[in-house]
């Protein structure tokens, strides 16, 4: 399993190592950008606070200069006393007139004043853009505008002319006149608007004055209205996750100016930009460097030692090199592993030269066992035949006798040619046949290119004598066996076939069966199994079969490169 592995325990204490060192990194990145957030905003707080206090101290100095005029200037004064349509009159209208135009001069975000007198029906409109349809909209508003006595109830009020927004407030009922102020609000809030993420808004939650059209979401204008009815507050502070808003109120306005800071703005900034680049740069150097240390002085060299010892299980081999590595430990090991490897194969060497003696030991013991066995046999077929006084058989029988013990016992050896193997057959058959004259025969076909391949001696023949000893029955159809040869890319077959009475499913399983519990049963089967076995692996005897249909052994003999060894 990998969880048992040594790099997987490696790589999970670096991980928890290097995760304490991650998240303080992190933690140090989340406390810097709150800490951050919190600067800019008390900054941004603060700039808009001066920007506010200005525009309010800007229209307090207005109100409390036209109050200084209304109540202590004797021409403002006297005026309503004149009575309409004297010299005196029209002179200090023309007085009056002049004098508002004077103090509008000074007076750089005021844009109009109008004065009515209610005793003359007299109407006094001054203007810095001046147009008869914006003085008729004033005289309207102003005749139509119900006042009471409490000249500190009418603050600055919000109004519209075409599209233009001004701040007005009215001074009713100073000595018989009624005397209003329009404040232009875009000269009133030009310093305070010098980027596009400034805005001024009414309390309702509308943008009035803009660079740029604000993109805020409901949630915004929401925070201005509860229950359909418009909050009173002075000021607003509003996170809707990806910027903040702040907002203060215009002393003695209805007007808030509004800032929206964007946190990827905050971020922007350069140095704490560069400051956390470098901290993530020299983590991932220290990460990296941590990494290729463990790597060099412990994974290395442990899969250089995996490896080696899978090459050992897997293909055997044993002369390998492993190279040496900075690890002190490593290096003691891997010199004893080598040290290993060295008595391996000298006690290999030993093993295979004593299993070398064995096997020619056991071939010979297994030899002798087949040679014992034939013997009896052909003492018996030479018996009959001496019963039958036919001494030209008796001749033929005692040649081919004499070829096949010279090839069995005589030359003693442990491989034969293919050729000599079917000669040997050839004889064994022949004294069969004599033995049992017309009921048998037999066939031999044998491919000519594979007369030379070396086999054991006895590979064919007690085959064919298990099926004349268990397959032929007298007196039933004549018995006939053949023996013959084909080949593939990849294996060389020996094919022996008989018609005789066949095989139980009993028998053919336990033929079949390469346990060594069942060599007592089949001993001529598991002598040559055990025989090929020995000069070839892959070797393989399988017997096919149906009762009273005959019996066929196939010997497969796998090729190696391309054939099996010949002469």
């Amino acid at each position: 399993m990998f969880y048992k592995k040594l790099w997987f325990k490696v790589s999970i204490m670096f991980f928890l190592v290097i995760l304490p060192v991650i998240t303080y990194v992190v933690w140090i990145y989340m406390y810097s950008s709150h800490m951050l957030e919190e600067k800019f905003i008390d900054k941004s707080t603060y700039v808009m606070d001066s920007s506010v206090e200005a525009m309010g101290d800007s229209i307090a100095e207005i109100e409390g200069f036209y109050e200084k005029v209304l109540f202590f200037d004797r021409d403002v004064i006297l005026f309503p006393l004149l009575q309409k349509g004297t010299v005196d009159f029209e002179t200090g209208k023309q007085l009056i007139i002049d004098k508002i135009g004077r103090y509008m001069n000074n007076l750089q975000y005021v844009d109009s004043t109008f004065i009515y007198t209610h005793s003359n029906q007299d109407y006094i409109f001054q203007s810095k853009n001046y147009s008869v349809e914006k003085s008729n909209w004033i005289y309207s508003d102003l005749t139509n505008t119900s006042f009471d006595n409490n000249i500190h109830k009418y603050e600055w009020t919000l109004v519209v002319f075409k599209n233009k927004y001004f701040l007005r407030k009215y001074f009713p009922f100073v000595n018989d006149m009624d005397v209003g102020i329009l404040i232009d609000i875009n000269k009133l809030t030009a310093n305070a608007l010098s980027d596009d993420n400034s805005f001024i808004f009414d309390s309702s939650g509308n943008p009035v004055v803009y660079n740029v059209y604000p993109a805020l979401d409901k949630k915004f204008e929401d925070a201005f209205v509860i229950d359909g009815v418009h909050k009173e507050y002075d000021q607003i502070s509003y996170d809707d996750g990806g910027q903040y808003i702040i907002g203060k109120r215009i002393s003695g306005t209805e007007l808030f100016l509004l800032s929206v800071i964007s946190k990827d703005s905050i971020y922007d900034m350069v140095f704490f930009n560069r400051a956390f680049s470098i901290l993530l740069v020299a983590c991932g150097f220290i990460i990296l460097g941590v990494a290729f240390f463990l790597r060099r002085q412990l994974s290395v060299p442990m899969a250089n030692l995996v490896s080696a010892m899978s090459l050992i299980g897997e293909e055997g081999d044993l002369n390998i090199n492993i190279n040496t590595t900075n690890s002190y430990e490593f290096n003691i090991l891997t010199q004893k592993f080598l040290e290993m490897l060295t008595q391996i194969k000298k006690l290999k060497i030993d093993v295979y030269e004593q299993e070398l003696i064995v096997s020619n030991s056991e071939i010979k013991i297994l030899q002798n066992q087949i040679n014992p066995h034939f013997f009896m046999n052909s003492l018996n077929i030479i018996y009959s035949l001496a019963e039958l006084k036919n001494y030209e058989l008796i001749k033929k029988m005692a040649t081919h006798l004499v070829n096949y013990f010279r090839f069995a016992v005589g030359a003693n050896r442990s491989i034969v040619t293919c050729e000599e193997e079917v000669e040997h057959l050839l004889n064994y058959l022949e004294i069969q046949k004599l033995r049992y004259k017309d009921q048998m025969d037999y066939e031999i076909t044998i491919r000519e290119d594979h007369l030379k391949i070396l086999l054991p001696p006895l590979t064919l023949q007690p085959f064919v004598e298990n099926s004349i000893k268990h397959g032929f029955i007298k007196g039933k159809r004549k018995f006939c066996v053949s023996v013959r040869s084909r080949s593939d890319e990849s294996h060389i077959y020996f094919v022996i076939c008989d018609n005789g009475v066949g095989l139980s499913e009993e028998q053919l399983v336990m033929l079949n069966s390469t346990a060594e519990d069942d060599k007592h049963q089949n001993i001529g089967v598991w002598n040559v199994r055990k025989r090929l076995e020995k000069y070839i692996s892959g070797v393989s005897v399988q017997f096919f079969s149906e009762t009273g249909d005959g019996t066929t052994v196939v010997i497969s003999l796998p090729l190696i490169g391309g054939e099996l060894p010949h002469v």
